[in-house]
């Protein structure tokens, strides 16, 4: 592995650890504005709530039988509002499904930055210094990043 490319793949991990932050920072506004919404559906089911008080308040004190045609606008707006409560925590849960995501990605960059990143010093090192017993220091490394590159980080990154 040249020392460029040592330098393409840092970079390239960088890239993804900033995009991955980013698409994490997007991913909780809108878990954000999805809290907001929910609390603009609770809001509408408390007046729905006191709309069906006052009708219900009304018949009895006439004592008139409920009529379900005075109920059921308001009990369907309850309904409704708490249907559209659950789509927006469903939302919820996939967005923050999407940010753990994210942030596992960005761990991994950050590994893979790490590893190019002591390859890179000790190949510098190898270059102001070359002793036979630092070569083997920067294969090793070399063979590390090779690694880490292809999905294998168990020697490098600890497994939680």
């Amino acid at each position: 592995m040249a020392f460029s490319d040592s330098v393409d793949i840092l970079k390239d991990a960088a890239a993804d650890a900033v995009q991955s932050a980013t698409q994490a920072a997007v991913t909780m506004a809108h878990i954000a504005k999805y809290k907001m919404q929910i609390l603009a559906e609770q809001e509408k089911i408390r007046k729905a709530y006191q709309a069906l008080g006052k009708v219900y308040y009304k018949d009895y004190i006439t004592d008139e039988e409920p009529d379900e045609a005075e109920y059921k606008p308001a009990c369907e707006r309850i309904s409704e509002c708490f249907r559209r409560i659950n789509r927006l925590r469903d939302a919820i849960a996939i967005a923050a499904n999407r940010v753990a995501h994210a942030a596992v990605i960005g761990e991994i960059a950050f590994q893979i930055v790490k590893a190019q990143r002591n390859v890179i010093q000790h190949t510098v090192a190898i270059r102001h210094d070359d002793v036979g017993e630092n070569r083997a220091v920067v294969d090793d490394a070399h063979r590390r990043a090779a690694r880490v590159g292809q999905g294998e980080l168990r020697d490098v990154m600890p497994v939680r």
